[in-house]
């Protein structure tokens, strides 16, 4: 719960599926696409939506890549979000993205949670490279 009240919850049941735009782990890993990546991507999966809701997409995921990470609130609980991080591309074709779910007004957890998403990056790309 987002008091820390009780024991955590995950808002989707394991399996469930959702659309990477709409998750931080998603925004996190399609941040790291090119644009000629993300445009071949975008009508593969025929993500038109809206109109201009490419664009919108292309400005958020701008944002994330300055910043270093993503958030999304959760719809589940309110109160509570997700932030995610991209670690560093470990190959050609292999992209990770580490998450964790915090307050979302927690300033203080919000810079514990993403020190913590740095580390853990650092220590999948150390182990990666062995």
């Amino acid at each position: 719960s987002a008091a820390g009240a009780g024991p955590p919850r995950l808002g989707l049941a394991v399996g469930a599926r959702r659309p990477a735009r709409n998750s931080a782990t998603g925004s996190a890993l399609l941040a790291q696409l090119s644009a000629a990546e993300f445009d071949r991507l975008s009508r593969a999966t025929k993500s038109e939506g809206a109109p201009g809701a490419r664009e919108t997409l292309r400005a958020r995921l701008a944002e994330v890549r300055e910043r270093g990470w993503a958030s999304v609130a959760d719809e589940a609980d309110p109160g509570v979000g997700w932030i995610a991080m991209a670690v560093p591309p470990l190959g050609p074709s292999l992209r990770l993205a580490v998450a964790l779910r915090v307050p979302v007004d927690d300033g203080v957890r919000r810079a514990e949670a993403l020190a913590a998403l740095r580390r853990a990056g650092a220590e999948i790309e150390r182990r990666a490279a062995r």
